[in-house]
């Protein structure tokens, strides 16, 4: 379940930088990215580390636009 998890907030995360690039061009080599590389990765999470569940912490801190992540389309 923690592999689904890392992997359902790494395609967030993506479709959010998706989202933010400013030209055509960069959401290109973006995209390009994303299909040369994997989210099947968790180099980038502390597996090891020490976790805080409380109301506080578990508020949005990276700032994801579920609504326009939904509704995005690629061409």
């Amino acid at each position: 379940m923690i592999k689904n998890a890392i992997i359902c907030w790494n395609y967030l995360y993506l479709s959010q930088q998706l989202l933010e690039v400013e030209t055509e061009e960069q959401k290109a080599e973006l995209i390009t990215a994303i299909k040369n590389g994997s989210v099947v990765s968790w180099r980038h999470i502390n597996l090891h580390g020490e976790y805080d569940f409380s109301d506080e912490k578990l508020q949005d801190s990276v700032g994801l636009d579920l609504a326009k992540i939904i509704t995005l389309k690629l061409a």
